[in-house]
């Protein structure tokens, strides 16, 4: 591997569109005191990414699809509330929740960090390192971690 593709992956582009526009496009209207323009906003670059990724590479955007779950939440909790820091009180609970569902996971055959990685690096790891026993701890042992 050179040092070209450790930059991409590094510097995942499907990553930064799918997180990291949505949390900038968030702070900097969090900063301008427009907590749930920049909610609707982030929800809503998220949608748009996991739509334009689905129909372009008919592929599920795992990291779009956690961010619009963030925003959906943080937007309920918004209006329900009324209390716009809500949006970033709701990332704790949604926390409790994916840390509950991947500990959770342990007990299935793969954990979800393990689907995860292997969805988005199909051709990193070959079928003899996915069946070797160390392999499969590794994986246990980062989710209970």
């Amino acid at each position: 591997m050179n040092l070209k593709d450790i930059i991409r992956q590094i510097f995942n582009l499907n990553f930064s569109l799918s997180v990291g526009i949505p949390i900038i496009i968030f702070y900097v209207l969090s900063h301008f005191n427009m907590v749930l323009l920049g909610t609707i906003l982030a929800g809503s670059w998220a949608l748009a990414a996991i739509v334009f990724q689905y129909t372009k590479d008919h592929k599920i955007n795992i990291f779009a699809i956690i961010v619009a779950l963030f925003s959906i939440i943080g937007l309920f909790g918004t209006i329900v509330f009324h209390n716009p820091t809500f949006y970033l009180e709701s990332p704790i609970l949604m926390d409790l929740v994916l840390g509950c569902i991947f500990l959770g996971s342990l007990f299935l055959e793969k954990p979800l960090i393990q689907v995860f990685a292997e969805y988005e690096m199909k051709d990193s790891f070959s079928q003899e390192l996915r069946i070797h026993p160390k392999y499969v701890s590794a994986w246990r042992i980062l989710t209970a971690g």
